[in-house]
């Protein structure tokens, strides 16, 4: 990912997103399948908005996507696109199985989480997305040193 500044004809800019998409009702149904389905269909709704996807990753009830934008994009249109597109294609491709978790004409969460990336590196917001979905760290307590 570059840390470039992107340049229109009379602005520059970096402008990034962490945005953490919830399913209806917390529903464990993203399979790994189903959350590669998903990343790959925002990529698409994010490049067809002028922006780019740095980073995507899903659990299995959430998707974590780091993009970015352009300025002149209205981020609550955005959304809405991202959410309705996404949802509307998961549950024609994947209806069958979903319909055991959801309603048919549901799938995303009515809200959503959406930050900037500029209090945190891009490096340290990606990383935490690719950690997304993985086992946690189990806490070992030590034994108190005798020092």
């Amino acid at each position: 990912m570059s840390q470039q500044l992107d340049k229109k004809r009379h602005c520059v800019f970096r402008l990034t997103f962490h945005a953490v998409l919830v399913v209806k009702y917390r529903r464990k149904c993203i399979t790994q399948e189903i959350g590669q389905y998903l990343i790959d269909r925002s990529r698409v709704v994010i490049e067809a908005n002028g922006g780019e996807l740095i980073e995507g990753n899903s659990d299995i009830d959430h998707i974590h996507l780091l993009f970015s934008l352009q300025p002149d994009v209205n981020l609550s249109h955005f959304m809405a696109s991202l959410k309705n597109t996404t949802s509307r294609m998961v549950r024609k491709t994947y209806g069958e199985y979903l319909s055991n978790y959801l309603d048919k004409d549901s799938f995303w969460s009515d809200s959503f989480y959406l930050s900037t990336t500029d209090g945190a590196s891009i490096d340290v917001v990606q990383k935490y997305i690719e950690n997304q979905g993985k086992p946690k760290r189990k806490y070992v307590k030590r034994a108190k040193s005798s020092l």
